[in-house]
């Protein structure tokens, strides 16, 4: 072979699986592929080795390739792009233009069934004074580094502001929980809050950054607050966001950083709200999100070096750098597709009629935590559906008091109205347009089918107190970069839902377009980018 071709960006990586066979020894998985968005005709090889043997992928597939392209030679000594994915180097994304949550595909650590179920039911978990405890300590440490108020003081009047919020008043009568349950609860975590705040982000000792395997991290000497003796030594020199709207194509997963640090260098701090664990769940999430922070600063391959992120226990102030190594990236990205698997398995329709819905990953059979478990309906009348006729059942007891209040007639309605929705989402899929094409096909061509306007600026951002809110909504206007671009071209209306991303980042903002006229577009939205030197779309 001979060194990496100069080919390794294909725009945003993505190929077509055309040919996907083993080898006659069986040791590797090879890929034919061709480049979705390029002119570029040279055949590309991709070699699958080890543990990636069992990637699910066929012909038809989009992949994105994270890995060094040589040229090499086929027996007729025709020159060829290879690329070889094993457990030294390389990863490779399944179908990237779906993004699956970053929170789903850690918890599939657990039970991978639980995280499929997921995704395909949004937001059924009931409210619980746990949640919103959390919920309220995580806003509350964000309000706190935005506003940078850090007394005591100052930390009890926005916790009694978030705890009077119409949000929360809303949350707690549906969980019918007392408000001073609650307060009592977030009390508690205030002299944590300030604690964090006082070692980390007010002190005056300088952060030490080394050179260690080539892998730059954030290293001291051990120190503590609070209880536990795990901690990182290092300092925040600033806070550069919050809550951070993250979408990576690249990886084909999304999520929200809690806060970004920002010292000599940049990583991810997730905030946990119960005691420390350190758990391969919650260090995959932080892993998860330095990959993604990593491709916004230009780095085109997963592989490349990764800063690490930091994981904050403020129950009992617990705080430890994660590094993000090559295996556990390895690891999440096969965790990843493993779902994709589950959740683009198609439904079929017999010649009889019969819908049959794609499978689901087999039930962890662990008894006290199904019993818990906020998805244990669902899972349990699928699991029913599963063993009607199957000789092959678990041995273990399904837990059937979960679906004690449902006859065999209900059941059968969800079981049929699940599959419904999933034939309607695979026909949309095909016949609309895809959010995918914000990422996929150049912001030029959109706006001339309507569906985009391009190379914009900021011309102004005002902040407007939200009246359900404790945060603020900021109005921002938006105008050509170059007045040539007038008049618009668009069939965007007033109160569209609208995506604003930068010629640098994917889906920076989510909001909703309040007005445009012929000469500027006025989007609300809850992310500040008045000082954002960058091209919007």
């Amino acid at each position: 072979m001979k060194k990496p071709t100069k080919k390794d960006n294909y725009g945003l990586g993505r190929h077509k699986v055309l040919e996907c066979d083993k080898t006659e020894n069986g040791n590797e998985l090879r890929l034919v592929v061709s480049p979705v968005d390029e002119t570029y005709k040279t055949k590309k090889i991709c070699m699958l080795r080890d543990f990636w043997l069992d990637t699910a992928i066929k012909v038809g597939d989009d992949v994105h390739i994270h890995a060094d392209w040589y040229e090499s030679f086929d027996e007729n000594f025709e020159n060829y792009d290879l690329a070889i994915v094993d457990r030294q180097s390389g990863l490779i994304v399944v179908k990237p233009d779906l993004l699956v949550s970053g929170t789903s595909v850690v918890s599939s650590l657990f039970c991978q069934r639980k995280a499929v179920l997921s995704e395909r039911f949004r937001g059924i978990e009931p409210t619980n004074q746990v949640m919103l405890n959390g919920t309220i300590v995580h806003r509350l440490l964000q309000k706190a580094l935005i506003e940078k108020t850090y007394d005591t003081s100052s930390l009890n009047k926005i916790a009694d502001k978030l705890l009077s919020d119409p949000s929360t008043i809303h949350d707690l009568y549906g969980a019918n929980i007392p408000k001073s349950n609650l307060k009592n609860s977030v009390s508690e975590y205030i002299p944590m809050i300030k604690n964090f705040i006082d070692k980390y982000i007010n002190a005056t000792r300088p952060c030490e950054v080394s050179k260690r395997d080539n892998r730059q991290q954030v290293v001291g000497k051990s120190r503590k607050f609070g209880s536990s003796p795990t901690m990182w030594d290092g300092q925040i020199d600033s806070v550069c966001d919050i809550e951070e709207n993250m979408w990576s194509p690249w990886l084909g997963i999304k999520g929200k950083v809690n806060d970004k640090k920002l010292g000599r260098v940049k990583m991810p701090l997730e905030l946990k709200t119960g005691r420390s664990s350190f758990s391969a769940e919650h260090k995959g999430q932080v892993t998860l999100y330095s990959m993604m922070m990593n491709q916004q600063t230009g780095v085109k391959k997963a592989t490349d070096e990764n800063p690490g992120g930091l994981l904050l226990y403020l129950k009992d102030g617990a705080i430890q750098h994660v590094p993000a190594g090559h295996s556990e990236k390895q690891g999440l990205v096969q965790l990843r597709n493993e779902m994709v698997k589950y959740l683009t398995s198609p439904t079929s329709i017999s010649e009889n009629g019969e819908i049959s819905e794609g499978q689901l990953p087999s039930r962890i059979d662990r008894v006290n935590m199904c019993a818990s478990c906020p998805l244990r309906v669902e899972c349990t009348v699928y699991q029913i559906a599963e063993d009607a006729g199957n000789e092959s059942m678990s041995s273990t007891p399904l837990p059937l008091e979960s679906v004690a209040h449902l006859s065999s007639a209900y059941q059968d309605y969800f079981l049929h109205w699940s599959k419904m929705l999933r034939l309607e989402s695979e026909e949309s899929q095909h016949r609309s347009r895809s959010i995918s094409d914000i990422w996929c096909i150049d912001p030029v061509d959109r706006e001339a089918q309507g569906n985009c306007i391009s190379f914009l600026k900021v011309q102004d951002c005002l902040a407007s107190q939200n009246p359900t809110s404790d945060f603020n909504q900021y109005s921002i206007q938006l105008i050509p970069v170059n007045r040539s671009h007038l008049p618009f071209n668009t069939l965007l209306l007033r109160g569209d839902s609208v995506v604003l991303s930068t010629d640098k980042e994917v889906a920076v903002a989510t909001g909703c377009l309040v007005d445009i006229s012929p000469s500027s577009v006025t989007v609300s939205t809850d992310r500040n980018v008045h000082n954002w030197d960058r091209n919007f779309e």
